[in-house]
């Protein structure tokens, strides 16, 4: 190992979470809001977002809003902790509204 320490600012933090919630939620980057706090030496993300989402009755096997939006919330956490090596406490999860995405046609 090299003598020395690694610090991470909390701006590259927030970035780093902002864009594992945008993979897991579907939407860009720009589109979620997030905050960081110290939680008893784990961390607390805030998130806020919209969550992509296929149209009613497009597929009867995908998840419901509630199912997806934990899974989301679920791997949200596990990936910023391997990401940044961070351990994340909690996660709350905020869904301001729903973006449908048309499946496309193949032709």
């Amino acid at each position: 190992m090299v003598p020395g320490r690694i610090s991470v600012t909390p701006r590259a933090l927030e970035r780093v979470a902002r864009g594992v919630a945008a993979d897991h939620l579907g939407v860009g980057s720009s589109r979620v809001s997030v905050r960081l706090a110290d939680s008893n030496g784990s961390l607390s993300v805030s998130v806020t977002s919209p969550l992509r989402a296929a149209p009613l009755g497009s597929t009867a096997d995908a998840p419901g809003l509630v199912t997806r939006s934990e899974q989301a919330r679920a791997g949200i956490a596990r990936d910023i902790t391997a990401l940044s090596g961070s351990q994340v406490g909690s996660v709350a999860l905020r869904i301001t509204g729903v973006d449908i995405v048309e499946p496309r046609r193949v032709v």
